[in-house]
């Protein structure tokens, strides 16, 4: 059976072909009266996708349920499935967001690799050049050994590239036992299923969104965009990188890793694992500035744990006896001040020049001996000469290095150096790299989701980030009540401090009138002092959510999702004055006139309605 169309389609046809019309009828199946009957559908329909056609332009995120809304405000009535068809014969449909396929099930860790081609991991990093070029690398390791055995660099890498890349190291290293791996398309595809098959490799999947499964390669990716990507200059294309990464791959500059399940190389007490003591060294000549600078105390690294374990013990005797003889508090220990000879011989030149003491007298008051006051002084830079340069040319290839990832690289070239001599010459140096400080997270107790049914209850604000065409980045701050879902403020700026969020939720509290709470999370402008004062000072409750899940103020992640699919990603801005125009414009339609499905597709300012204070007129937003 086919359509009244298709079949007055083959009576033309049958009639071209010299068939009377009437033969042409009756072998088709039609009545001749249908081959008179003009079609009135298109007519009747033809206002109807011009109208879609220009909101579908006006509004290119709206799905099809909503531009039938916005038909039925303007006088256009249909159901859902003629609005349906038409929005199909327009070709106005959206691809759909299809959420990502995951392997479900929770898959057991395999243990730890117990040799060399025990267990191989694999991953991707992302980056792009100066050109703005985007590259892709492919980064192979041996688990048991740390050892990188493959960096690929291109700027698209499919799953027939990385079976390559396997079958090139199996050939040259022999095949692992195990493969482990997240589940990206590239891992889970047929084509490398089949291969790790047919080498009879177990593959060990990690569970989605646990990267730390896959720890060993994860950390190797976060050193090498730390001490290889981000530290090299932007090379112009995928070819100078690639060269470049080979060549930081080579065995002569391989990095020294830590072992995966025991100490490091320097024991307790100033011994290496080989059993062999270290050296002190306490009287070494002029391992501290000149005595224009300020004369500090040289305590070695390995009398730290006594000096700790001495001062826990007095803290625990503390309330019975106090502090005995001889001991100063908190001011120091009972042992006298060892300073450095340079030091030594500059408070032996004050004894003997202003308090007229004898050189023997001095020296033995400071516990010098007389030939180390009369040894003349040797510059650091000289004496370790060796030392510097070697520093410096490990340094300058890593910069990202620590004192004792550099120190093991050295005992691994042949120095013999005492750590602690390296140590001194690595601060001397002043290579120290500034410490990664863990940010401090807040204990917060977690605050029901529902939706207030009257206005000015709850309050959400979030801050979102984007750029303009030119790469500078700005910020906004929404703000929006629980109750009708209405948008108050979206303030724009590059920069947003405290006292600017401050500023702005004084400007709604003036027109809106004050919230009873507002939910946000522990955002530094939200914890700072300014803020928390000027909640505190209004009577305004603030519901913090816990640390890491944003699904606890869920009504403002979903308006950010909106704003950004409708507004950031739908303009292009070369200033921030049109930022803030083109929020503006799209708040008020937000409010006024766009449906919202969990209102019952009406828009918030009709849901409900909000009496604003007669004497407020307006304000002008802070800039």
């Amino acid at each position: 059976m086919v359509s009244s169309q298709a079949r007055r389609e083959q009576v033309a046809f049958a009639i071209e072909r010299g068939h009377p019309k009437r033969r042409a009828c009756e072998l088709i199946g039609i009545a001749r009266s249908t081959l008179r009957y003009e079609r009135r559908l298109p007519l009747r329909d033809a206002p109807v996708l011009e109208a879609m056609r220009r909101l579908a332009q006006q509004y290119p995120r709206y799905g099809y349920r909503r531009i039938r809304i916005f038909l039925k405000r303007e006088g256009h009535e249909m159901g859902w499935k003629r609005a349906h068809r038409l929005w199909q014969i327009a070709e106005l449909q959206l691809p759909k967001r299809r959420p990502r396929r995951r392997i479900a099930g929770s898959r057991p860790r395999p243990l730890p690799p117990t040799g060399p081609n025990a267990v191989w991991a694999y991953d991707f990093v992302y980056d792009a050049c100066a050109n703005g070029q985007q590259i892709k690398c492919l980064t192979v390791i041996d688990e048991f050994t740390r050892e990188c055995l493959a960096i690929d660099v291109a700027g698209s890498i499919r799953s027939r590239r990385v079976v390559e890349v396997l079958t090139r190291l199996v050939s040259e290293r022999g095949a692992p036992r195990i493969l482990r791996s997240d589940n990206g398309p590239e891992f889970v595809s047929k084509r490398i299923l089949e291969w790790i098959v047919e080498s009879r490799i177990e593959i060990a999947h990690i569970d989605p969104g646990k990267p730390w499964q896959n720890g060993t390669d994860e950390s190797f990716n976060g050193r090498l965009r730390d001490e290889c990507l981000r530290s090299l200059p932007l090379a112009m294309d995928r070819l100078k990188l690639e060269t470049s990464l080979k060549r930081r791959r080579s065995n002569e500059e391989v990095e020294v890793h830590r072992g995966p399940d025991h100490g490091g190389v320097v024991r307790r007490r100033g011994r290496y694992a080989g059993g062999r003591d270290v050296s002190q060294a306490r009287d070494q000549q002029r391992h501290v500035l000149p005595m224009e600078e300020q004369v500090r105390r040289d305590v070695g690294l390995g009398a730290q744990a006594g000096q700790r374990a001495r001062v826990r013990e007095r803290a625990a005797q503390a309330v019975v006896c106090g502090a005995g003889a001889g001991e100063r508090g908190h001011q120091g220990c009972a042992v006298a001040k060892v300073v450095t000879p340079a030091a030594k011989r500059a408070v032996i030149e004050v004894m003997v020049f202003e308090h007229r003491l004898s050189i023997a007298r001095a020296c033995k008051t400071v516990r010098l001996s007389r030939s180390a006051y009369y040894a003349p002084p040797v510059d650091w830079a000289q004496r370790d000469a060796e030392v510097v340069d070697a520093l410096n040319g490990i340094v300058a290839k890593r910069a990202r290095w620590g004192f004792w990832k550099c120190f093991r690289r050295l005992r691994a070239d042949g120095h013999a150096w005492n750590h602690k001599r390296v140590h001194r010459v690595y601060c001397q140096m002043r290579l120290n790299l500034q410490r990664r400080a863990k940010r401090r997270t807040f204990t917060r107790e977690r605050q029901p989701l529902q939706a207030p049914k009257g206005l000015n209850r709850i309050w959400s604000m979030d801050f979102m980030h984007d750029a303009m065409y030119d790469g500078r980045a700005f910020r906004t701050l929404n703000v929006i009540d629980e109750g009708n879902r209405e948008a108050l403020r979206i303030e724009c700026g590059k920069s947003i401090p405290s006292a600017r969020v401050v500023r702005v939720m004084e400007q709604l509290v003036e027109v809106y009138g004050k919230p009873d709470a507002i939910r946000l999370d522990n955002g530094p402008e939200f914890t700072a002092e300014t803020f928390t004062d000027w909640a505190e000072r209004g009577g305004i409750k603030l519901l913090y959510i816990e640390p890491g899940k944003p699904n606890q103020n869920a009504f403002i992640e979903r308006f950010n999702r909106t704003f950004r699919d409708e507004v950031l990603d739908a303009h292009l801005f070369d200033r921030l004055g049109d930022v803030q125009r083109i929020a503006d414009e799209w708040l008020a339609d937000y409010n006024e006139y766009r449906p919202h499905e969990s209102l019952g597709d009406v828009p918030p300012a009709q849901f409900m309605p909000r009496s604003f204070k007669p004497e407020v007129s307006g304000f002008e937003v802070s800039t």
